[in-house]
């Protein structure tokens, strides 16, 4: 036996095999709402088992494996309490709250996920958007609510909005990145486009003088006129000539000088990472006619629709932002 074939072993094989535990740990948790009843406190296994309705056949094993997850710390009396990551991000009552994406996970894309083997041998998906009635619609804008305060920082700072006058949310949902933007810098005027079935959830903070709710297709309606047009986290929904007739909608509505804004959580145009995101191109074909993509092939499709002046930053967090301008002639 040679000398590498010796000390081989198969604990990084196992670790991620065994990722789904780790998951259904944390997204029950997420579920069963453990860290907002450690909001500020720290409580012993019986007081959090009964705050939380756990059976005590499983509760010591489950607050322990948060524990050694990292998800929850546990003092020599054997008290638990948050982590300052769970404290900042996973207390409902904190506007930094991000369960709601988890619960997204857990009550919608996990079970895809248990059909995975076979959507790669047939292709097939299951459409998320079929049963996208206003309960369900809310529900989905919440999600994504959810993830928005870090979207609006990363947003607010990377583009020169001091120079533009107003702005388009194409397929805004709530408002809430239309909001944030609008109150970070007030003289902007914007507009949160997005189905009939999310105005009910536009949010009722969205700075009525400054944001308003238009219904619409982005598919079968004009999309809004603005100096500057969004689409977050809107291609990756959608197959190549969708995305394709998006931005070419795009141009259309954007007057001379306009510019484009996209972010999505890119793949590395080596196509080697990053792993959250070519995980997130799996869930998202899973779920749609889509997948996640690179920025050099977003490129080749702004610049099919006539865009130049073509900028592309990474490292902002979980997404990649593309700007691009409409010629002005």
């Amino acid at each position: 036996m040679s000398d590498q074939q010796e000390w081989l072993t198969p604990e990084h094989l196992l670790d991620v095999a065994q990722g789904f535990m780790k998951a259904q740990v944390a997204l029950a948790a997420a579920e069963l709402g453990v860290w907002s009843e450690l909001a500020g406190d720290s409580l012993g296994l019986a007081d959090l088992s009964r705050r939380c309705g756990l059976h005590d056949r499983t509760a010591r094993d489950f607050l322990d494996t948060l524990t050694a997850l990292g998800l929850l710390r546990r003092d020599e009396d054997g008290r638990y309490a948050n982590t300052p990551e769970t404290a900042f991000f996973l207390d409902r009552a904190k506007p930094t709250y991000l369960g709601d994406i988890l619960l997204e996970w857990h009550r919608h894309l996990y079970a895809d996920w248990g059909h995975f083997t076979s959507a790669l041998r047939s292709g097939e998906h299951r459409d998320m958007f079929a049963s996208y009635d206003a309960s369900r619609a809310a529900e989905f804008a919440r999600s994504m609510d959810a993830t928005t305060a870090m979207t609006t920082g990363m947003l607010a700072f990377s583009f020169d909005w001091p120079s533009v006058k107003t702005f388009a949310d194409v397929g805004g949902g709530s408002g809430a990145l239309a909001a944030g933007l609008a109150e970070t810098y007030p003289h902007l005027r914007g507009v949160c486009f997005d189905l009939p079935e999310l105005a009910g959830t536009f949010a009722a903070g969205a700075r009525p003088d400054q944001v308003e709710f238009v219904a619409g297709d982005f598919f079968a309606d004009p999309l809004p006129s603005a100096d500057v047009l969004l689409m977050g986290r809107v291609l990756h929904d959608w197959d190549v000539p969708r995305r394709r007739a998006l931005i070419a909608g795009a141009f259309a509505a954007l007057p001379p000088g306009g510019t484009l804004l996209v972010w999505d959580s890119m793949i590395g145009d080596d196509r080697r990472g990053p792993l959250t995101s070519l995980l997130m191109s799996l869930t998202t074909a899973l779920v749609t006619q889509g997948g996640e993509y690179t920025a050099a092939e977003l490129g080749e499709w702004l610049a099919e629709a006539g865009f130049g002046d073509v900028h592309v930053q990474s490292g902002l967090g979980p997404v990649t932002l593309v700007s691009a301008r409409k010629p002005e002639r």
